[in-house]
């Protein structure tokens, strides 16, 4: 049980150490480096300042006064602790790469399994990007962004233009039928069928979909519209005939 218990604990440390480790390696570059902080690294930074580093037990919550960290952090510890856990903390906040907080882990005193965090309630980690990268990929999103929406504007018009040409279509689509010898009956059918485009777009406008896709729906439900006024107007040519 205390090798296992030995094991845990030691992977616990490795794994905190890998959090800061691993991205670090992954986005740094010669130009551009990239810091980051894990619980242990926050504690061996916080040692070698020179702070007193605490582990608390039940015996001795009474020193946590002695912190300077975070009442969030703080208020952790205790209840932590009151619950039978260990907690291991530095006695300030540091400051890295631009980053101020606490590292602290609170672990199983049986089983050495337990949690390596940083002030703020993060299990893990936090990178530090040099700030000239975090501005070109804002400014490389803004430029995307803004392309895309001039393109959707143009969808957008178009799909208005759609609107104005299907009125102009029923006005069409009534002469003719009027010149086929259509009924009364069957001219109101072919202007509700022209008007159907219409309507569906204004039904779309009230939700929330993309200018692509209400595009589409318009022009599917025009050419549906068109086949049946065709429809329509045949059957009022075979009445005649």
């Amino acid at each position: 049980m205390e090798k296992w218990r030995d094991y845990n604990q030691q992977m616990g440390a490795t794994y905190s150490a890998y959090e800061h480790l691993i991205p670090e390696q992954l986005f740094s570059t010669e130009d551009e480096p990239v810091g980051g902080i894990s619980a242990v690294k926050a504690l061996a930074i916080a040692s070698q300042q020179g702070q007193r580093i605490y582990t608390f037990t039940e015996d001795n919550l009474s020193y946590l006064s002695d912190l300077t960290v975070d009442q969030g952090t703080k208020d952790e510890i205790q209840a932590q602790v009151n619950n039978g856990m260990v907690a291991t903390v530095h006695q300030h906040p540091i400051t890295y790469a631009g980053w101020t907080g606490t590292g602290y882990t609170i672990v199983h005193p049986e089983t050495g399994a337990g949690s390596y965090k940083i002030s703020g309630g993060s299990d893990g980690s936090i990178v530090i990007a040099v700030l000239s990268a975090l501005t070109n990929i804002a400014a490389t999103g803004f430029s995307i962004a803004s392309t895309g929406l001039k393109v959707l504007a143009k969808l957008e018009s178009l799909a208005v233009v759609a609107r104005h040409f299907s009125a102009i279509g029923v006005l069409v689509s009534v002469l003719d039928a009027a010149g086929s010898g259509c009924s009364v009956s069957e001219l109101l059918g072919v202007i509700l069928v022209g008007l159907l485009p219409f309507l569906v777009s204004l039904a779309l406008a009230t939700v929330i979909l993309g200018p692509i896709i209400i595009l589409l729906i318009n022009i599917l439900v025009s050419q549906l519209a068109g086949l049946l006024q065709d429809a329509l107007i045949g059957r009022c040519n075979r009445s005649d005939n």
